[in-house]
């Protein structure tokens, strides 16, 4: 009995061991509201030009272009004629269309950081190509593109940085050119995890 307790508490620490060596990531989203989860609108809905969507804020002009709106999806009429390319959902039931009208629309968040941490961006972008900004009152930790291919497919693409401030802000804006292919580039679940060092 004795050895069959101290064979399971061996197996234990190795297990355990184990564990503590594998690289682990911080699992809390540091982007409140980074879904659009905001129950602003129903499906093949829209709502434009608000000062604040959830926890978001974007400029608010007078016209649509250079707006934001939030969608409801799916949105049969986003892409192209009524019903043909509709836009799909993707992480679930609402996104932001950072170009209404072709404009360069945008939507900002700060956030608290570390400085000297290592942190993990990412988001989904459908319709053409945004560039995200995440900067503080001195300078700009990472500036990168996340470019949708060809289609009505989403990219969800991931970029690393390292925080230089305690207060950092993300900034995605449309930078796409209106084409014939292209007319709403729309962004959901953005992320930004802490990145925890391997344990020794």
């Amino acid at each position: 009995m004795i050895k069959l307790i101290r064979i399971y508490s061996g197996l234990g620490l190795l297990l355990l061991a184990a564990f503590i060596t594998l690289p682990v990531s911080a699992d809390t989203n540091l982007i409140q509201d980074g879904g659009f989860e905001l129950a602003l609108v129903e499906p093949d809905d829209l709502k434009l030009g608000r000062a604040a969507y959830g926890a978001w804020t974007s400029p608010t002009l007078g016209d649509c272009a250079g707006s934001s709106e939030i969608l409801g999806l799916p949105l049969p009429h986003a892409l192209g004629e009524l019903g043909v390319n509709p836009l799909p959902a993707y992480e679930g039931d609402e996104a932001m269309n950072l170009s209404p009208c072709f404009g360069r629309g945008s939507v900002s968040k700060v956030f608290t950081t570390t400085v000297g941490a290592r942190y993990h961006a990412s988001l989904a972008v459908i319709g053409g190509t945004v560039t995200a900004t995440v900067f503080n009152a001195g300078q700009t930790d990472l500036k990168v593109d996340f470019v949708a291919p060809e289609g009505n497919v989403r990219s969800t693409d991931s970029y690393e940085f390292t925080a230089t401030h305690t207060t950092t802000t993300i900034v995605v804006q449309n930078t796409s050119p209106k084409t014939s292919t292209c007319c709403a580039s729309t962004i959901d679940d953005v992320r930004i995890f802490s990145l925890v060092p391997e344990l020794k």
